[in-house]
């Protein structure tokens, strides 16, 4: 698979603290990445913590990506 800087994330559950789950974000990230860690996300209502679901995330594969990076 080819290297990409782009992941996606899913945002912690505001009511089951530990909690991942729900739709996938995808961001461009200037930092390198693996499956599973733990990141600060920007959010619309500010940051929050997020999970790393996927790493290496081809462009075309992209449907919208946040401009922010993590």
């Amino acid at each position: 698979m080819e290297k990409t800087n782009i992941v996606s994330v899913k945002y912690e559950d505001r009511y089951m603290p530990k909690t991942f789950s729900g739709k996938a974000y995808s961001y461009i990230t200037a930092i390198p990445l693996e499956v599973g860690d733990l990141v600060v996300a920007p959010t619309s209502y500010g940051e929050k913590i997020a999970r790393v679901s996927a790493i290496n995330i081809p462009e075309f594969q992209v449907e919208f990506m946040k401009a922010s990076i993590i």
